[in-house]
């Protein structure tokens, strides 16, 4: 059997990707059971490491570590492992001899840590496979009209357009930002993405924070602009001249109510949510139905 041998003079760190306490509560339920007779069905596995008559096996540590195309990265996580692995034992051997009734809570623990686990990746199987995830927008629209408390701003935020660019007084495009049709926002969109540096021709809502660094270098005010206006200014920056073109779209004050636009994708996210718990609540009633219904459930005793 070939084993890995652990440096030292690396400096130890942490593997975020692995719970230190679901090492531990293995590393018991192994030392408790170490001593139990029966073969354990690995013997033709790969052992990297060994505490005592415990052992390590490669595809262990494999399926907890990442792939990393660095040979040297991947050797270290390795030795990280390792190590975590074998103080775990340690703990473990000391433990159960020092601390009575320690195999019985083990394995209360360990069978509802499986059955926990079984139960979290029976729901993302179903999320994966039966969930429909595709939110009308009339679903959408009456989950804002029946919930609109929700839906209370906390803050002073603004829609605008805005471009930034080279060109010196480019009154075409001014005029375009001017008209409310959208064929014309969309050339100017067409013609900002060849010749600005910045720009912004949706409607989504921003801080007043970005409105104040767009408007930088000019005189404008943001609590004094009328909304659909188009104002226009020099920004300097350096020894570059920028023409900025801005349009004051929509502004919602703190305290009033959102613009749908502006929670569409929050209530996406909750109606989803919502469906997955009921997929899974539904799936697992039916299944306990089931289950009873075919005889497989028996309660022999009350609890008390």
């Amino acid at each position: 059997m070939r084993f890995l041998k652990i440096c030292s003079n690396n400096k130890r760190q942490k593997l975020s990707l692995w719970s230190y306490q679901a090492i531990l509560l293995i590393c018991l339920a192994s030392m408790l059971t170490a001593c139990e007779p029966g073969g354990t069905g690995m013997d033709d596995k790969e052992v990297i490491a060994s505490y005592g008559e415990i052992p390590l096996y490669r595809e262990e540590m494999d399926y907890f570590l990442p792939r990393w195309e660095n040979p040297a990265d991947s050797a270290r996580l390795a030795q990280i492992f390792i190590e975590d692995w074998m103080k775990a034992q340690a703990i473990a051997e000391r433990a159960s001899n020092e601390i009575g009734d320690l195999e019985e809570e083990v394995s209360y623990k360990r069978n509802d840590f499986e059955r926990r686990l079984i139960e979290f990746k029976f729901a993302q199987y179903l999320i994966a496979t039966q969930l429909d995830t595709v939110i009308s927008e009339q679903e959408i629209r009456n989950y804002y009209l029946k919930q609109p408390d929700k839906f209370i701003s906390q803050a002073v935020y603004y829609s605008h357009f805005f471009v930034k660019t080279e060109v010196n007084n480019p009154s075409r495009e001014v005029s375009w930002m001017r008209s409310d049709t959208r064929e014309q926002i969309d050339a100017l969109a067409e013609w900002s993405q060849k010749e600005a540096v910045e720009f912004k021709l949706d409607s989504s809502f921003v801080t007043q924070t970005a409105i104040s660094s767009v408007l930088e270098g000019s005189r404008l005010n943001i609590s004094y602009l009328r909304l659909n206006n188009v104002y226009t200014f020099t920004q300097r920056e350096e020894d570059q001249n920028y023409f900025v073109m801005f349009k004051l779209l929509e502004e919602v004050k703190e305290g009033e109510l959102m613009p749908l636009g502006m929670c569409r994708e929050i209530i996406r996210d909750i109606l989803l949510n919502q469906r997955k718990n009921r997929l899974v609540q539904a799936t697992e009633t039916d299944l306990l139905k089931n289950a009873k219904a075919s005889g497989k459930v028996k309660i022999v005793g009350a609890a008390e």
